[in-house]
């Protein structure tokens, strides 16, 4: 397992695209991702994925903290995606609930 930084200032599209590029580049997979206390940076958590194994794309979703996910988890289990991770990160520089899903 491996930690990266990434800038909670940037979008949600930025910081998706970035979490993409870091997971391709060390083969890994993002498992945990939190804002860090006294800023607005977020850390990844990746866990090392076998060469072999086909890497899938990593979608973020984000509410409001403390706002219902319910109606996101089921729109992507429809679709045969999996909530991968789901924590309090900044987005835009402000607080929100982040979801990654696979």
């Amino acid at each position: 397992m491996s930690t990266q930084i990434i800038d909670g200032k940037l979008s949600l599209a930025d910081q998706e695209n970035t979490l993409n590029g870091m997971e391709q580049a060390l083969s890994a997979k993002t498992v945990n991702y939190t804002g860090q206390p006294g800023g607005t940076q977020n850390q990844a958590t990746l866990e090392d994925v076998p060469l072999a194994d086909p890497l899938e794309p990593l979608y973020l979703q984000a509410v409001d903290v403390g706002g219902s996910t319910a109606a996101l988890v089921a729109q992507y289990q429809q679709k045969g995606q999996s909530l991968a991770f789901q924590g309090t990160a900044y987005v835009s520089g402000t607080a929100k609930t982040v979801m990654g899903f696979r």
